[in-house]
């Protein structure tokens, strides 16, 4: 979650941790590829909360600017929670 966006959605992040995986699967020549991802955010928040909806909304607003999101081929996931 990038902070900024947090805050400007009047939101204080106090914490963000992910439990991150990936699979592997293979090219068409048989060599092995990172080809799915799949990022489980647990974020909380100090004072006002934002609901699933918005929650997701934050996330997706993040990977969008995400440099790392845009510099790998594999489909990336996320699913987030509140902590």
């Amino acid at each position: 979650m990038v902070p900024g966006l947090a805050a400007n959605a009047r939101l204080t992040l106090d914490s963000y941790r992910d439990e991150a995986s990936g699979e592997l699967d293979k090219d068409e020549a048989g060599r092995r590829y990172l080809a799915r991802v799949t990022l489980r955010p647990v974020t909380t928040f100090t004072g006002r909360q934002p609901d699933q909806a918005e929650l997701d909304a934050l996330h997706h607003a993040a990977h969008e600017h995400c440099e790392m999101a845009h510099s790998v081929r594999a489909t990336i996931t996320v699913q987030a929670t509140l902590g």
